[in-house]
């Protein structure tokens, strides 16, 4: 993860925007430049692409979201939101 200069209330913007995304997906996974688009809809100013990166990081690693795999383009990666991210999300 790179370390660079944050504050502390953007990241925790960044974390909700990324995980109400997902959660109004319906439980559907959203291809990343998707995921990119809703989220910059959700936030001002926009994620750049460093803060999107480190964001998906920081939420995958805890488990609040994962990648899946499109059967039909495995190249293409695709984010969900957990149980566990529903839940912290419904703590926010």
């Amino acid at each position: 993860m790179p370390k660079h200069p944050e504050n502390p209330l953007r990241r925790k913007q960044a974390a909700k925007a990324v995980l109400e995304a997902l959660h109004m997906a319906g439980g559907y996974a959203l291809e990343e430049s998707r995921l990119f688009s809703f989220v910059g809809d959700l936030l001002r100013p926009p994620l750049s692409f460093g803060e999107m990166g480190d964001t998906t990081f920081r939420l995958k690693d805890s488990g609040l979201i994962r990648t899946v795999e499109d059967p039909l383009d495995p190249g293409m990666k695709m984010w969900v939101i957990t149980d566990l991210g529903r839940n912290y999300l419904a703590s926010l």
